[in-house]
């Protein structure tokens, strides 16, 4: 079943916040452009009856990824930072690397043989530590950035799938989007 009315839906329900986001050329929402250009593509296969099974599948799968993910940057902007974009754009790279990790986690539990308990705590103990300083407001540096790499690095994670984000990025150039 293909969600296209839903996709539309939530794009108009979310059109300020969409477009908060990108007049600012958020950091954040360039993110998500090759998810939306795929969506937005498929979008326009549908309104022509040209989705196959395929099509329908990477919908799904993008458009449950980007509601997933932006719900997420809808908490932290209205809840965390009152729906003060200069204030969330501070933080904008810390946020970028909680999603990054949220997708990692997501990614690495969809297939149980490559994840095990010291990296899924491992990364749970990352999240934690930026959600901290996103809910706080607390200053941080690229040296912490630096710190965090190491801490991911140090997980051993091995034959690392692609993200969802990766993926979507791989779908796009291959659709010459």
């Amino acid at each position: 079943m293909l969600y296209i009315n839903d996709y539309k839906s939530y794009k108009e329900a979310n059109k300020k916040f969409f477009d908060v986001l990108s007049t600012n050329n958020s950091m954040v929402f360039d993110r998500f452009s090759d998810i939306l250009k795929v969506l937005g593509y498929i979008e326009l296969m549908h309104d022509t009856n040209k989705v196959d099974e395929d099509l329908e599948t990477i919908f799904e799968t993008g458009y449950f990824y980007l509601y997933g993910q932006m719900e997420t940057v809808k908490l932290f902007y209205h809840n965390y930072f009152n729906s003060n974009y200069e204030e969330f754009s501070k933080y904008e790279v810390l946020i970028n690397y909680y999603l990054y990790l949220e997708d990692l986690l997501d990614t690495l539990s969809d297939d149980g043989k490559l994840i095990n308990k010291n990296v899924k705590e491992g990364i749970d103990k990352i999240i934690k530590k930026i959600d901290t300083i996103l809910m706080e407001h607390l200053t941080y540096s690229d040296k912490m950035l630096e710190d965090i790499n190491c801490e991911i690095n140090s997980l051993s994670i091995k034959n690392t799938p692609l993200t969802t984000q990766e993926v979507f990025g791989m779908i796009a150039e291959e659709l010459d989007l």
